[in-house]
């Protein structure tokens, strides 16, 4: 899995528009995405009085690869997030150039308490099977168009996709889909997203694990 943030609002941009709320634009110090200190007691004050609304203007768009269908399928329930995903009609025939599983498949992570025989046995058998069903979709390239061949994949094919949405909505899933009982892919897709935003905006994402209480 991988995660590559490629835009994000500068903190100038949001606090203009809290503070244009506020009626003190006067007040503002922040410059691009350096937060000033007026600012930063502003912001956790919003965030800690639940007006997260104002959040909507922290937008971010971000890359992620090698994530299986199963997870995008999870992924695509949440709302308000523009969505782009590399297409099987054009790219199938690409991705199916490689023989090498990891780069295929995603091999699913287990809870601890999962029995590693189980793990064992299961691994092995989504390894047989589905490289078995990945080469008869190869055999038949030629004479099946890929709309029809896309219907042969696994759940655990990988998949890429962009998407653009804002730190209100990346605050809900991360507090959904970072706990223990929820898909592990979809749990260590949550914390490595917060380690990234938290790379760009530290004191925003460092407020929003206190609000949520989250203890990662």
């Amino acid at each position: 899995m991988e995660i590559n943030i490629t835009h994000y609002t500068p903190y100038e941009t949001v606090m203009r528009a809290i503070r244009f709320s506020h009626a003190s634009l006067g007040r503002l110090d922040s410059k691009e995405n350096k937060l000033g200190p007026n600012d930063k007691k502003l912001l956790y004050l919003v965030i800690e009085q639940g007006h997260h609304s104002v959040l909507e203007h922290f937008v971010y768009t971000f890359e992620v690869e090698g994530v299986s269908r199963a997870f995008l399928q999870e992924f695509v329930r949440h709302r308000h997030i523009s969505l782009t995903v590399q297409s099987t009609r054009f790219a199938l025939k690409k991705l199916l150039k490689t023989n090498a599983l990891d780069d295929l498949l995603v091999v699913p992570c287990t809870d601890p308490e999962v029995p590693q025989r189980y793990f064992e046995l299961y691994y092995r058998n989504i390894t047989e099977q589905n490289l078995k069903q990945l080469e008869y979709i190869k055999s038949h390239i030629q004479e099946l168009p890929n709309d029809v061949l896309k219907y042969l994949l696994p759940e655990a094919f990988k998949t890429a996709f962009v998407a653009t949405t804002n730190a209100r909505e990346l605050g809900h899933l991360i507090e959904l889909r970072h706990k223990e009982n929820v898909l592990c892919e979809f749990r260590r897709f949550a914390i490595e997203l917060f380690e990234k935003l938290y790379e760009i905006h530290p004191e925003l994402w460092e407020m929003l694990r206190g609000w949520y209480k989250w203890d990662f």
